[in-house]
């Protein structure tokens, strides 16, 4: 229960990122690789945290 909590915070956060950076990027037009980074591990932290809600299932 932990971990599930720890990885949905840690998507949450990188996604929190991933728009911020987003409109960095739209501002300043610099900065999209480090957008693509934040996108990609924000999607795979959502990934496992759906893959485990679906193990743990009761």
């Amino acid at each position: 229960m932990q971990r599930n909590r720890a990885v949905m915070i840690l998507a949450w956060a990188f996604s929190a990122a991933a728009v911020a950076a987003a409109i960095h990027n739209a501002v300043t037009g610099t900065g999209s690789m480090e957008c693509a980074v934040l996108i990609t591990a924000s999607l795979i932290l959502q990934f496992l945290y759906a893959r485990s809600l679906k193990q743990n299932k009761p």
